[in-house]
């Protein structure tokens, strides 16, 4: 903890008054271009990979930097990608992976997750992209023009259960989708 304390008086004392005239800009306003949604992998920073500044991304961390599909549930990621879209307007929208993520390894490898129920809960919001990713893997090893039923037949729910737009004119998602192109 006292590490933290002496970055954030670091802070305070040198960075801040550097760059107070941003820092105030942002305090009464905030124009983020991009929605950035990343692992919460403390080895992922996503203005250090980005080099961007601070109130220039919009950034929504979690298990796996997954987004689960539109709904009603109680959540703060589909809350948050409301918000970007609809409130701030974001120009674009990064899905941001890296090498080594946990959850991404205990979801490909169908890892048991008991003693850990709320992770093992949240991760299952992937599961319809494995189910996809699991066809189009398949189809890959059988070669080409071969098994392409089966990569048809799993894309609709791909588009239903792990993608939080939709297109134009369908009958599902949030009215905002629109707006992002899907």
């Amino acid at each position: 903890m006292q590490r933290l304390i002496e970055g954030f008086k670091k802070f305070r004392e040198g960075e801040y008054p550097e760059r107070i005239s941003l820092f105030q800009d942002l305090a009464t306003r905030q124009e983020p271009g991009t929605l950035f949604v990343t692992c919460s992998d403390s080895r992922v920073v996503p203005e250090l990979v980005t080099q961007r500044e601070p109130g220039d991304l919009f950034v929504i961390r979690n298990a796996g930097n997954i987004i689960p599909s539109f709904g009603p549930e109680p959540g703060g990621v589909t809350a948050s990608v409301e918000y970007a879209v609809a409130a701030l307007g974001v120009e674009d929208i990064v899905i941001c992976g890296h090498s080594d993520c946990g959850a991404m390894t205990a979801i490909a490898t169908c890892q048991c997750l008991e003693h850990l129920p709320t992770v093992a809960g949240w991760l299952h919001h992937a599961d319809a992209a494995k189910a996809v990713n699991d066809a189009h893997s398949a189809q890959l090893r059988r070669g080409p023009g071969r098994g392409d039923g089966a990569r048809k037949r799993h894309r609709p729910a791909q588009q239903h259960q792990n993608a939080p737009f939709r297109r134009p004119g369908s009958r599902s998602g949030p009215p905002y989708a629109p707006r992002v192109g899907l």
